[in-house]
């Protein structure tokens, strides 16, 4: 029972630094980062447009974008309770020029979105 017991603990110490070195890679594989925060008035229009921005993945293995809906802890209404919502945008990437490259282009790729939606709020109000 000992014996066993003990190859426990060496096959989970293992493990556990199997994946630490996993992370320390992973994290050394994609050392330049960014990260966007981009408010909204609701947490409707925050994940219209989340959900059209996470459609497309990156391109190729050197940029890994994350979404993220949170509310904003900047702007309160009267009774205290948060009236703007944040889309959180996270980049990692192996080269500076892939990181500046995915991040112009969803920039540019958000813009597009909102401004659609702009026109699609008014089409709607009239």
């Amino acid at each position: 029972d000992e014996e066993v017991l003990l190859n426990l603990i060496i096959m989970t110490a293992t493990t556990t630094m199997a994946t630490m070195t996993t992370t320390m890679t992973t994290e050394k594989s994609f050392p330049y980062t960014c990260e966007l925060d981009v408010t909204f008035p609701t947490k409707e229009s925050a994940k219209r447009t989340t959900d059209v921005m996470c459609v497309d993945e990156e391109v190729g293995n050197r940029v890994v974008k994350t979404l993220e809906i949170l509310p904003s802890s900047a702007s309160t209404d009267e009774q205290g309770a948060s009236n703007m919502i944040i889309m959180r945008v996270s980049f990692k990437a192996t080269e500076a020029k892939m990181l500046r490259v995915a991040v112009s282009g969803f920039c540019d790729y958000l813009n597009v979105a909102l401004k659609c939606q702009q026109e699609f709020d008014q089409i709607q109000s009239e």
